[in-house]
């Protein structure tokens, strides 16, 4: 009997430090990863300083940390701590996937995603996360087949959700990018076959989880399917049903307000009559008259009023947001650069009113330095004079639109408003036909983003200026090697390697 006790007691005391082991080993793997993932942010705030062998450094520390945790010890009996320590070994692979993919390796990226995929398939959320990694990848080079496939294992296996932040919270989305895929996929397809997956998918969640967040989104995305097969009627249909829906739950998860924007949205894309969509979005302001998307719904009105010719009613609604919206660095702006357009518009008035567009357009800049509308606000001047026909004014407002645009560029850090400068800058040079600079300034941007789809677009748009504009078929060529050497994987970089052996070959 003493034996007995002593060997349960034993055995107690064995669980109690397998677990306590275990416990120890999650906290030496969050450090680890954390210690890592606090360096590689570090690195990231100014990415073109590191040397590519601090970058391979920091994918192998990475790899390493994966390795050490990714197999379950053999003492262990705690399945949930097991598996908690795999998905951190799991988020060091996906950061040293994210580093290669930094370096252009995609193929070491590829390698690592099969890798996980066979490690940690057991778990459901990383398991998801693999094969949305792996389908992106594949939907990058093209292989919409084998997108479409993964895409479909995360339905098939990962329970939708709406407020999580992983991939649960896409699962929703991903029959309608599917849909999408086929259609790309099989060209001269009929869309409603193409469609008819992911139109059942979203019937039978609205079926299933009546008055829940999920059926509000599932009723947004049968929105966006009858849009796609531009059933206009019942896509305006189902937005009224799902607005009513809305105004019946006590915490609904989209305001009422959007989904009425969103039917003025349907019939502006339908191109029904202008009025009836006017009236729409004045319905808006009168029954939801605080609602946040106010200045979007004012804006919307202008732009209605321009395409019905009412110049006036135009700018009084810029006015509005102008002034009732001041503190928005997004609305404001826009609406002055709107209104500077409407007041240079000829068409619109029996007296020229220039003088006041142009100062509108000069006051944006002022007043919103560090927006898209006071970077796009010179070249609207460049335009208008370009248009009246004074091609003196129009080259005066280039010269001074690329040095406001070189000055921006140094004085504000690389990011999205930068880049946005930077494409600015290459317009001016294109409409001041110094097509060598703007091909140069394309290469450098596009080397900048390089490994996006807007990276590739301006480098390929460098060679294609190169050959167009300047006739230099060597540049061109060039420039097109490199862009198959940077999207090796991606059906951009296999175009781009055919096309430069094509210029090549014809200058033989």
């Amino acid at each position: 009997m003493k034996n007995r006790i002593f060997l349960i007691g034993l055995a107690l005391l064995t669980i109690s430090c397998s677990g306590e082991l275990e416990e120890g080993r999650r906290y030496r793997a969050e450090r680890d990863l954390s210690q890592a993932n606090r360096e590689f942010e570090t690195l990231r705030i100014r990415p073109q300083d590191v040397a590519p062998e601090t970058w391979q450094a920091m994918a192998d520390r990475f790899e390493d940390i994966a390795e050490r945790y990714k197999s379950p010890t053999k003492e262990t009996s705690n399945r949930d701590l097991t598996n908690e320590i795999q998905a951190i070994s799991a988020r060091a692979s996906f950061t040293a996937a994210q580093v290669y993919s930094a370096l252009g390796d995609s193929g070491r990226v590829s390698e690592i995603y099969q890798q996980m995929a066979m490690d940690f398939g057991h778990l459901d959320q990383v398991f998801g996360e693999i094969a949305l990694a792996r389908g992106q990848l594949a939907e990058r080079g093209g292989e919409f087949g084998k997108a479409i496939e993964l895409y479909q294992s995360i339905i098939d296996r990962v329970p939708p959700e709406i407020t999580e932040a992983n991939v649960a919270g896409i699962v929703m989305g991903l029959p309608l990018r599917i849909a999408k895929l086929r259609l790309k996929e099989t060209g001269g397809s009929d869309p409603k076959d193409c469609y008819a997956d992911a139109k059942a998918y979203y019937e039978g969640v609205v079926r299933d989880y009546p008055g829940e967040r999920l059926q509000v989104e599932a009723q947004s995305k049968l929105t966006e399917v009858a849009s796609e097969l531009e059933d206009w009627d019942h896509a305006i249909e189902l937005l009224e049903t799902l607005e009513a829906q809305l105004l019946e739950m006590e915490d609904p998860p989209r305001h009422p307000s959007e989904v009425r924007f969103s039917i003025a949205g349907i019939q502006t894309r339908a191109e029904m009559d202008p009025a009836l969509t006017r009236d729409c979005l004045l319905s808006i302001l009168e029954e939801y008259p605080d609602c946040e998307i106010k200045a979007n719904v004012l804006s919307a009105i202008a732009i209605n009023a321009v395409k019905r010719e009412q110049a006036e009613e135009a700018i009084a609604y810029f006015d509005r947001i102008i002034e009732e919206h001041a503190d928005d660095e997004d609305a404001a702006p826009e609406a002055m650069l709107q209104r500077g357009r409407v007041l240079g518009a000829r068409t619109f008035w029996a007296k020229d009113r220039w003088p006041e567009a142009l100062d509108q357009f000069r006051a944006i800049s002022i007043q919103y330095p560090i927006t898209q509308a006071a970077l796009k606000a010179p070249l609207e001047i460049a335009k208008h004079y370009a248009v009246a026909g004074d091609s003196v004014a129009s080259l005066a407002a280039l010269d001074k639109a690329e040095r406001d645009y070189r000055s921006f560029i140094t004085r504000y850090p690389p990011g999205p408003i930068v880049y946005f400068a930077r494409e600015r800058l290459i317009q001016a040079l294109s409409l001041m036909r110094n097509f060598d600079d703007a091909v140069s300034e394309m290469v450098r941007l596009g080397d900048d983003l390089a490994g996006t789809p807007r990276g590739a677009s301006h480098l390929v748009a460098a060679a294609r200026m190169a050959f167009i504009e300047l006739e230099d078929t060597t540049r061109a060529s060039t420039i097109l090697v490199h862009t198959s050497e940077v999207y090796q994987t991606q059906r951009v970089g296999q175009w781009a390697a055919a096309e430069a052996d094509r210029i090549r070959g014809s200058n033989r």
